[in-house]
């Protein structure tokens, strides 16, 4: 979920993102994660490739937590920062019925590598590394989160009924203390592929209840995020 107000990260902790494609966004005091892609890193996980993108490269596409972007806002209000990265987004979609957005920026950023997109749903109890900038302060590093992918859903929703997932995963910390907020929006990876975007926790005022996270996975819907992706690009 959205963190409204960081909590500083704990000494000896989760080590940070290696690759830079993790990015903040924010606005109005609020913040999520998401992570850097690309068409051809889209149309590499349609197609069954789980290569990653070389590098050095660049794009100005960012896939995130569909429930950051509030109906009816402007999306170029968000700002969008990482490693080397000062932006602003110029345009988003959200992918229908899940917890998905795919937003593109304003210019075209730099990255060290694209991480692959994993072309289909991982077994149950596979290891799971979640990046994300929960518990950090603007400025700082993500953090990487180590979990289990404990069950696969068709549906999940959120206590308030506002957030919708459709085909979701169930994960677990394996470390105290890891289900964090603001980490919404990260990329939750099994063996180098990125499988979704973190989505849900069991909390409430911004205080995590239960140590769970829902993950939105990308493989049912990577075809509409190509199709949004081509969309914004057409403008």
């Amino acid at each position: 979920m959205i963190s409204p107000t960081p909590k500083p990260p704990v000494p000896g902790g989760p080590t940070p993102d290696p690759d830079g494609a993790v990015v903040r966004l924010s606005r109005d005091g609020r913040y999520c994660s998401g992570f850097l892609s690309s068409p051809g890193a889209v149309a590499a996980a349609i197609d069954g490739d789980r290569g990653v993108t070389s590098g050095p490269t660049s794009t100005d596409f960012v896939l995130t937590a569909a429930h950051f972007l509030r109906a009816g806002d402007d999306p170029s209000g968000i700002r969008v920062s990482g490693a080397g990265i000062r932006t602003t987004v110029g345009d988003a979609r959200v992918i229908v019925g899940t917890d998905i957005a795919v937003v593109r920026l304003v210019d075209a950023v730099p990255a060290a590598a694209l991480p692959a997109l994993a072309p289909e749903v991982p077994p149950l109890f596979s290891t799971t590394v979640t990046h994300g900038f929960g518990g950090t302060r603007p400025g700082e590093p993500a953090q990487a989160r180590r979990g289990l992918l404990l069950a696969k859903v068709p549906f999940a929703v959120s206590l308030n009924l506002r957030t919708r997932v459709r085909h979701a995963a169930v994960c677990v910390p394996t470390e105290r203390n890891q289900v964090v907020y603001g980490d919404s929006g990260g990329p939750v990876s099994v063996a180098g592929g990125v499988i979704g975007v973190q989505s849900l926790l069991v909390g409430y005022r911004h205080r995590e209840l239960v140590n769970i996270a829902t993950v939105a996975v990308l493989a049912p819907h990577l075809t509409a995020v190509r199709r949004a992706m081509g969309i914004m690009s057409g403008r």
